[in-house]
């Protein structure tokens, strides 16, 4: 038997486009996937066998953004709203008329969660992408000595100006 791996988690699409102008329109997709296991039990005959299912919901939209270099987008809408009642009893003595709710227990429980996606597109020109080179570059040297030295070293602020 091959099982299938399924992805549990958050994707996010980006599609960006810049006009001549300098504006930017994303096309931005995002989707949260939640995997769980569930199991099925068939009789073959009179034998039970127990099949390992998986059961997947998945939360998606898509957005077209317009905005300008730097400005900050947010995206949301990706809600999810989940409730639980849990009702528990003692045998016999929660079926007794009156007294019996004495010993029941009940507990109801509610959830609501929301994605907030936040972007900031930004147009980069020549000068701004050797600053981030540069900081990259340093940040590698700097991760290069610390992997190299047996001792810790505390790391210092970049040097390099973005």
């Amino acid at each position: 038997m091959e099982l299938t791996p399924f992805f549990s988690g958050i994707s996010l699409d980006v599609t960006p486009q810049i006009s001549e102008s300098g504006v930017i329109t994303l096309h931005v997709h995002p989707s949260v996937s939640e995997v769980t296991d569930q199991e099925k039990v068939i009789t073959i005959g009179e034998r039970d066998v127990t099949l390992p299912l998986a059961s997947s919901t998945v939360r998606e939209t898509d957005s077209v953004i317009r905005a300008e270099s730097g400005q900050i987008v947010v995206i949301g809408g990706l809600i999810q709203n989940s409730s639980e009642d849990n009702n528990s009893a003692v045998p016999f003595f929660s079926e007794i008329p009156l007294v019996g709710e004495l010993f029941k227990q009940r507990r109801f429980q509610s959830r609501k969660s929301e994605l907030v996606i936040l972007l900031r597109p930004v147009v980069a020109g020549t000068p701004e992408m050797n600053a981030d080179v540069s900081a990259s570059r340093e940040r590698m040297n700097v991760l290069r000595e610390l992997l190299q030295s047996s001792e810790s070293v505390t790391p210092e602020p970049e040097k390099a100006v973005r």
